[in-house]
């Protein structure tokens, strides 16, 4: 890697950091920024022209369209429930926590992210 990017650090160097950041050089990335800035004149794509969390088209759709058994169209975010067990429920085939692609790092340290991996990788890694 370091061949095609000599700015990184020597493997073994990685490994002691953890964590590797690297500044943007175009600055700081905001989603959505002029939206941020002035959203009057900026409005999103959505029927309402702000940040959607309830989707009236879904809504629509989901009242309207046929299903096949089992299949689901809901206009709120369907987050799955993942009991202390280690079970899921409602189907959902998660296996990761949203924390795990976040890059704010205050979560991460704060709660344990699971790691799934065959027996012969985990052997193999220690």
């Amino acid at each position: 890697m370091q061949a095609r990017d000599p700015a990184l650090p020597a493997y073994d160097e990685l490994k002691k950091m953890g964590i590797y950041k690297r500044k943007d050089p175009n600055g700081h990335f905001v989603a959505y920024k002029k939206f941020r800035e002035d959203p009057q004149a900026n409005p999103l794509k959505t029927p309402s022209g702000k940040i959607e969390i309830y989707s009236s088209k879904l809504a629509h759709i989901a009242s309207t369209w046929e299903l096949a058994e089992g299949d689901v169209i809901s206009p709120l975010p369907i987050i799955p429930l993942l009991l202390k067990d280690g079970t899921i429920r409602n189907g959902a085939p998660s296996r990761y926590s949203c924390l795990a692609f976040t890059i704010n790092p205050v979560p991460i340290q704060a709660t344990a992210i699971l790691m799934f991996c065959r027996p012969p990788v985990a052997r193999r890694c220690g």
